[in-house]
């Protein structure tokens, strides 16, 4: 049997568990205690990393899954959970929805993750006609607009969709004082809040 593009992870052990990737991309864990060996694993399906930004027409991939963090995500079997969320409710007839967002997240650059985060991401993608997740959030879900308050992001959609959370979790949060700068500028600082972060490509 042949075995094609199952790239070979490297967990080392420099200042904490640490992944290097097929292609020479290196991305380090953060908080971890530092390991004393080297353990190698084959990783299957691999993706390529065509972009740092998974929102984009190129998705997500594994480097991408472990550098983003997103409002929500899915555990290992399937079940909804909250990642840079606290908590969530709706308001009114169910067409907005306010999140609230855990005060301990943080960008690989220290700055902390704010409402604004989000709201710089929606702009960003809501912008780019090829992205899946501009689709699904504005044709499937409804969403017409995204406002910061606080600690708080309210979605507000055109008609009430329970679902909103599920959608979510295809989208990634990004720094506004990177993306900012413009299109591309994430490809230049690839900075997510995962709990890996890039250390050299």
């Amino acid at each position: 049997k042949r075995y094609i593009g199952l790239p070979l992870l490297l967990l080392c052990a420099c200042s904490g568990t640490s992944v290097k990737f097929f292609d020479s991309t290196l991305i380090e864990g953060r908080g971890q205690p530092p390991r004393e060996s080297i353990r190698p694993i084959v990783w299957g399906g691999g993706l390529p990393l065509k972009s740092f930004d998974p929102n984009g027409a190129a998705g997500w991939c594994e480097v991408t899954s472990l550098l983003h963090a997103r409002l929500f995500t899915t555990d290992t079997r399937g079940r909804l959970s909250n990642d840079l969320a606290a908590d969530a409710r709706t308001e009114g007839d169910g067409r907005t929805w306010i999140i609230r967002l855990r005060d301990d997240g943080r960008w690989h650059d220290g700055a902390a993750v704010t409402a604004r985060d989000v709201m710089a991401t929606w702009k960003a993608l809501a912008a780019d006609p090829k992205s899946e997740t501009r689709r699904n959030l504005i044709d499937v879900a409804g969403v017409v607009s995204v406002e910061a308050s606080g600690d708080s992001v309210r979605f507000n959609l055109s008609r009430p969709f329970p679902e909103l959370a599920d959608i979510l979790t295809e989208m990634a949060v990004l720094p506004a004082h990177i993306i900012g700068a413009g299109p591309g500028a994430i490809e230049k600082r690839p900075i997510g809040a995962g709990p890996f972060r890039l250390v050299r490509q």
